[in-house]
């Protein structure tokens, strides 16, 4: 369904694929398709040895497609204790002929120290402050739907205020989502897109995202796609 949307985009699919070594799952696949969307509307030279910053990058299939397609970067991964170790064993082994250099949380200094072309570091949420870098793309894909608003808006302060000139904030969240179920009747239990704080950042595109789309039968379940300029 997705190739027949877009035709044009089977060729990069298996060329990305083929270079990660990457059999299909849905969860490749959803990164994928988020990339290929974001790719219409951003050019990835104006990534070209910027910084990138991820919060909730998960087993980091969103990170390693893009880098794949980049010459040089750093690329800071957000995640809970649990997931880190997962984000970076993927990387590890789907990306080792890469050249790719991979830091852990307690080695930020390493880290900003390395004049790797390419490079990667794993940050626990307690951690964000300990990046001060201008940051050229920011990355949140359907974690931010799993948190209150408050928690929400607190990372896109911070975000904001490390956000370089001209740079783009790039989420792909559900339009309403309850992450907490004491009251079903609450509004208070569900986190909505409408109250994300975004002031500040000019709208590339904001629409319904065409992946998730496809699933008919799941409206009340869409994703909204943004892509915000600075």
């Amino acid at each position: 369904k997705y190739f027949n949307k877009y035709p044009k985009s089977k060729y990069l699919y298996e060329n990305i694929f083929n270079r990660l070594q990457w059999f299909y799952s849905i969860n490749s696949f959803k990164s994928f398709a988020f990339f290929y969307r974001f790719n219409q509307f951003v050019n990835l030279n104006d990534l070209e040895n910027s910084n990138i910053f991820e919060i909730g990058s998960g087993l980091c299939n969103f990170c390693m497609i893009l880098t794949s397609q980049l010459e040089s970067f750093s690329y800071i991964c957000l995640d809970i204790p649990e997931m880190i170790p997962n984000g970076y064993y993927s990387i590890y082994k789907n990306c080792s002929d890469n050249k790719i250099e991979l830091f852990l949380p307690q080695e930020i200094k390493k880290f900003l120290k390395s004049k790797s072309k390419k490079k990667i570091l794993f940050i626990l949420p307690s951690q964000i402050n300990s990046i001060d870098l201008k940051i050229k793309l920011f990355v949140n894909h359907e974690s931010f739907a799993e948190m209150d608003i408050s928690t929400v808006n607190k990372y896109l302060k911070e975000i904001k205020s490390k956000l370089d000139k001209n740079s783009f904030v790039f989420l792909v969240n559900r339009i309403a989502r309850q992450n907490a179920h004491s009251n079903n009747l609450s509004f208070d239990t569900y986190t909505f897109f409408s109250d994300y704080n975004l002031d500040g950042l000019k709208t590339v595109v904001k629409e319904i995202d065409s992946y998730r789309d496809l699933f008919k039968g799941r409206e009340i379940r869409e994703n909204v796609f943004y892509i915000g300029k600075k």
